[in-house]
């Protein structure tokens, strides 16, 4: 699975980008889809080892509807929040 490959480390700091993504800028989702894709290459990760975190971070599940849309329906300040909380989540060793 893409997030056993990860450590959570890694995982908190693709989070951190994603929030500071999500706050910049326009919220669209065609402008983070294509945020998103490209930090993926940046890094060298594939998208979907990208999007896979930030799926689970917004919807708390592997699969459902389409990720950018759901965090349009969510709004910024609710997938902020979500995003914030798994980060939260990944820096505390217990929870992680």
């Amino acid at each position: 699975m893409l997030l056993e490959k990860r450590e959570p480390a890694k995982v908190r700091v693709v989070l951190e980008r994603v929030a500071r993504i999500v706050t910049d800028g326009p919220f669209t989702a065609d402008r983070i889809k294509t945020a998103l894709d490209a930090y993926a290459a940046e890094i060298g990760w594939k998208p979907k080892e990208v999007h896979m975190p930030v799926r689970i971070a917004v919807t708390g599940k592997r699969v459902g509807p389409p990720l950018f849309e759901s965090m349009l329906l969510l709004g910024r300040e609710r997938t902020l929040e979500r995003l914030r909380d798994a980060i939260a989540r990944l820096s505390d060793p217990v929870a992680a």
